[in-house]
């Protein structure tokens, strides 16, 4: 299998929250949203995580300038 690369002019978002619930046709759909992403664009944001937004934006604040 080969993967295609697209040309892209925003990264896709991907809500995750419905991997959590029992409906499996919304998890596929999740799913299948994260390898279609994964295959054409290799990479691609996730909302939906439950990560409270203070400590994502801890990470960037609180990291060591690199050098």
């Amino acid at each position: 299998m080969t993967a295609v690369k697209h040309a892209f002019t925003e990264l896709p978002t991907i809500d995750i929250r419905d991997l959590a619930g029992d409906d499996l046709a919304r998890r596929q759909a999740v799913a299948d949203a994260i390898g279609r992403a994964a295959r054409e664009v290799g990479f691609f944001y996730i909302t939906g995580h439950g990560i409270d937004p203070a400590l994502i934006a801890g990470t960037w604040t609180d990291r060591a300038p690199s050098r």
